[in-house]
């Protein structure tokens, strides 16, 4: 038995807590717990479909390693690392290649976080797995003409944290806002442009999380006036670490007024930005990539 009773209580509460915070992303998380040492076993596994992960049946992966999942792509150096800095109650989020029983290979986004069980005993790393949805850089930063803004995330807090880095002339436009009002500085100063700003900031942790959200949302212009935006987020991806270090953020005129939910962009979206804004032509790119202060255009 490779799921003993005093940690499947935690287990079914997260599963759970997954399934209702997923359900109007309309994401499919699995869930696996494994243990911290290496070939890292199976200690027990929750599935979106209640049967299988990745063509696997979940009876048949207790017990097993996660190196099931391993192929010619997979960066088991990223994967056994997010493992192991859990057992320093360190979470990370990247995005790997994993293959399925048929040894066809899928893009995941990978959350590794520390499991304890009943008692508050740390005994694994819990790994939340779904379809990528994220960008590379260099697709966040292809020419359109679209109010956009990136922000570099700090990966090491928990909260929305980080730092505000690309701000496109678009943007700077629609609000009347110059760049350098908000080249460097913090999320919050971006929240705050916002009537009930824990919306926006919700709406970018998530991405930081790696899904491609979308919401409605009330934002002032530097005169004041409120606009229904339509704000979609979307984690963007290093390609020579496969962690999640931005958020790509696309600001448009909200059709109807903001309803308050949270919803998933449809996989096109995330996978066809060729109407993305210019990183040139008027906007501001904070080239250091510090959090200071406020920084100049571009």
């Amino acid at each position: 038995d490779y799921a003993p009773s005093h940690m499947l209580g935690n287990f079914t509460k997260l599963s759970s807590i997954h399934s209702e915070k997923n359900e109007m992303e309309h994401a499919q998380p699995c869930l696996i717990v494994v243990s911290f040492e290496p070939p890292h076993i199976i200690l027990e596994v929750r599935s979106a479909n209640r049967s299988e992960i990745l063509g696997f049946h979940e009876g048949t992966l207790r017990g097993c390693s996660i190196q099931n999942f391993q192929g010619p792509k997979t960066n088991m150096i990223e994967v056994s690392s997010g493992i192991l800095n859990t057992r320093s109650l360190k979470s990370t989020t990247v995005q790997i290649e994993l293959y399925d029983k048929i040894k066809q290979c899928h893009t995941i986004i990978a959350n590794f976080s520390p499991f304890r069980d009943d008692s508050g005993h740390l005994i694994g790393c819990l790994m939340v797995m779904e379809p990528s949805r994220a960008i590379t850089l260099d697709k966040a930063l292809e020419d359109a003409s679209c109010a956009k803004i990136l922000i570099l995330m700090d990966t090491a807090s928990h909260y929305a944290s980080g730092c505000i880095q690309l701000v496109s002339k678009e943007f700077a436009r629609e609000f009347g806002i110059s760049p350098a009002r908000l080249l460097g500085q913090s999320i919050q100063t971006l929240c705050s442009l916002c009537t009930e700003p824990n919306q926006l900031s919700v709406l970018i942790t998530t991405s930081a999380a790696g899904r491609t959200t979308s919401k409605n949302i009330v934002m002032q212009s530097s005169s004041g006036a409120d606009m229904n935006c339509s704000i979609s987020c979307f984690p963007v991806v290093e390609e020579d670490s496969c962690r999640i270090a931005r958020v790509l953020m696309l600001f448009a005129h909200a059709e109807t007024p903001p309803d308050g939910s949270l919803i998933a962009m449809p996989h096109q979206r995330a996978q066809d930005l060729r109407h993305l804004p210019t990183v040139g032509n008027g906007g501001g790119v904070c080239r250091n990539g510090g959090c200071g202060g406020g920084g100049g255009g571009g």
